[in-house]
């Protein structure tokens, strides 16, 4: 660990161990690396700690306690054009008030800060070109979560065949059919952050996968058409194609400059649903925003003024998510991604889709060949492969 210009800079393995220097709990949401703490590590952190000034050593203890026992919990991706893409984690705390603990991936560490609910505001504004004026439509349209990802789902299917058809040098599509929108959905954890769909996946309060498409998509679709974003194609039952002003958002999403993904995940286990999830995309004229949130979406085009109303109501914990309340047990399982509390046997996790690494528990059995803590029972160090307790 050490300290650059304000900043906490730590690997996975520092952070992981800090808890236990520091006689923290871990709790369901916690932020932390899914990664083990290492031999070392928990010693670095003591001699780090130790090499600090009171106050200083405080505001490093706020930083590590939010991070290991977090009442609020969010994730932010952002990207410029197709090049250039950010990721970084967001916790909140009673500890460091109002502010959020922003963790940022590097090439082998951590850089770790707070920030204000504005200059959060700020960094979203600022990648979505607030400097250029919007020209925006006026778009405002409330449906439910499967129609706006099947929407989604759908501009994604048509951008695959206008690329396919150029290199194929064929007519491009104008029209999809469900089965092309469930192939879009059932393939949704490609990491792939070119594309808006797959970018937005990566925020989803929820996973895509396993879910039943095939009865899903149509009653989307139905939906969709009452709000006037696609229709039939005449004489057929199962083609659909998107209306003028679904063309738009077309050309929106095939036009896009930049493009921000916002999850904010609530306070308590008893509101685990509650989640805020947005995707906003800024393009030649417009900043769309797709709102997946809760139990309704909203699909709506945005001025400045009210993207910044919308991100500071959003950044600013309600005071009863700084009030405090119960640590969270140690002992439950968290995905390393979205820190999503994980079923016992869980291989994938419920809340983003993402792999769920080994949990590590037991009494404090280590390995001896390298260190790695062993998993309760075990035969074979997961880590390493070696044989528990020696021999071959």
């Amino acid at each position: 660990m050490k300290l650059v210009k304000g900043e906490l800079i730590a690997t996975g393995a520092e952070l992981v161990a800090a808890p236990a220097v520091l006689d923290l709990a871990v709790g369901t949401l916690s932020r932390l690396p899914a990664v083990r703490a290492g031999a070392g590590a928990g010693q670095a952190v003591t001699d780090f700690l130790a090499g600090l000034r009171a106050p200083v050593e405080t505001e490093i203890r706020a930083l590590i306690t939010t991070l290991a026992n977090p009442l609020r919990i969010g994730t932010l991706h952002y990207a410029l054009g197709e090049e250039s893409l950010t990721r970084a984690i967001l916790a909140w705390g009673p500890e460091t008030g109002a502010d959020a603990v922003l963790m940022v991936s590097r090439a082998e560490d951590w850089a770790i800060r707070t920030v204000g609910a504005d200059e959060l505001s700020d960094t979203v504004a600022s990648v979505l070109l607030q400097d250029i004026p919007l020209s925006p439509m006026s778009l405002q349209k409330a449906l439910s979560p499967d129609a706006a990802l099947v929407f989604l789902a759908a501009l994604h299917a048509l951008r695959a065949g206008r690329l396919q058809a150029l290199l194929t040098h064929d007519l491009a599509p104008v029209a999809f059919t469900p089965g092309a929108i469930a192939e879009t959905l059932e393939n949704v954890a490609e990491e792939d952050f070119r594309w808006p769909f797959l970018f937005l996946d990566k925020v989803l309060p929820f996973s895509l996968n396993g879910l039943d498409w095939e009865a899903r998509i149509p009653p989307a679709l139905v939906s969709l058409a009452d709000r006037g974003l696609v229709e039939r194609v005449k004489r057929s039952k199962t083609t659909w194609m998107l209306t003028p002003l679904g063309y738009q958002l077309a050309v929106a999403d095939a036009q896009h400059l930049t493009k921000v993904g916002l999850r904010v995940t609530a306070t308590t286990d008893e509101d685990l649903k509650g989640h805020e999830a947005f995707f906003f995309l800024r393009s030649v004229q417009d900043v769309v925003m797709y709102d997946l949130g809760g139990r309704e979406a909203v699909i709506a085009s945005l001025a400045f003024e009210d993207l910044r109303t919308l991100l500071t109501a959003v950044l600013t914990p309600p005071a009863k998510a700084l009030a405090g309340g119960d640590p969270k047990p140690a002992s439950a399982a968290t995905c390393g991604t979205c820190g999503h509390a994980l079923a016992p046997g869980a291989k994938f996790c419920p809340a983003c889709g993402g792999k769920v690494a080994p949990v590590v528990v037991g009494g404090g059995d280590t390995c001896a060949s390298c260190g790695a803590a062993l998993v309760a029972g075990a035969k074979f160090c997961a880590a390493c492969g070696a044989k528990v307790g020696g021999g071959s």
